[in-house]
């Protein structure tokens, strides 16, 4: 869900510049402080739980994405995840309170796997997968990022792994009738194209 992000828009202040950005000062405390107004766009960052670096690489992208950036294009990217904008709920199966939460609000995803699919849930053969399904079918844009960095044989689940391999062909058309972008890399960051998303989303 696009919002708009404005700091310290309810203190006293007075504004120079133009509407996007100026010099605010705090009437009361005398604090000066540069500000702008931007879009905040809320990406969705689904994986199961074997590739935690990846996750953590692919926030760090969007973080250094945001400091070059965001001022320039008045855009803040925010990435979100079920460990970081859920909190525990009564009432619904665990991955539909995912899906009310978090996901539903995101205006992209970001897929990512390795050697897992994840755990099945009522509706998919995992909730990642869910989310890439729900997500698509909202119409809305995603990149699907699959791990080649090398893995020990022996700490494989071939059934997770073959289920893995099994959805690769399967996403990549899901992801193409959505204008999104899949990929095989070994390295997220090197391979996070957030400026051609951009550009294909008309933003």
């Amino acid at each position: 869900m696009t919002g708009v992000l404005q700091s310290h828009q309810d203190a006293p202040v007075r504004q120079g510049g133009d509407s996007a950005a100026g010099v605010h000062q705090c009437a009361e405390d005398g604090w000066v402080v540069m500000v702008y107004k931007a879009n905040v766009l809320q990406v969705m960052i689904a994986s199961p739980g074997d590739v935690t670096e990846e996750r953590n690489a692919a926030r760090e992208e969007i973080i250094s994405w945001n400091y070059i950036d965001s001022y320039e294009k008045k855009l803040v990217i925010l990435p979100v995840g079920w460990e970081t904008h859920s909190s525990p709920e009564l009432g619904d199966r665990p991955q539909a309170i995912i899906n009310k939460q978090v996901l539903d609000d995101c205006d992209i995803l970001i897929g990512i796997f390795w050697t897992r699919l994840g755990t099945p849930t009522d509706l998919a053969a995992s909730g990642t997968v869910e989310e890439i399904q729900r997500h698509h079918a909202a119409g809305k844009p995603a990149m699907i990022y699959f791990s080649a960095k090398p893995v020990a044989p022996e700490s494989i689940d071939a059934e997770q792994f073959e289920m893995v391999q099994n959805l690769g062909s399967g996403v990549a058309k899901m992801v193409f009738m959505t204008r999104s972008m899949i990929c095989r890399t070994s390295k997220i960051n090197s391979q996070l194209t957030l400026d051609c998303l951009l550009v294909e989303m008309n933003i």
